[in-house]
């Protein structure tokens, strides 16, 4: 994946995992998984989104 900036860092080795969100929401599990994670190989993970809205980043 190309690099993504996440609160003024740049990531460069980032890897994006996701899944289908309907999927999911039709599990009952919208609030216990994320739909879409995106890791970055030196420094682990780097964002979280939610199937409620909510988004994790990193500092």
């Amino acid at each position: 994946m190309q690099a993504i900036v996440v609160n003024n860092v740049t990531y460069d080795d980032v890897y994006r995992v996701q899944t289908d969100s309907i999927a999911i929401d039709s599990a009952g599990d919208r609030l216990k998984v994320p739909w879409k994670i995106e890791y970055s190989k030196s420094s682990g993970f780097i964002r979280f989104y939610m199937i409620n809205g909510e988004t994790w980043s990193k500092r």
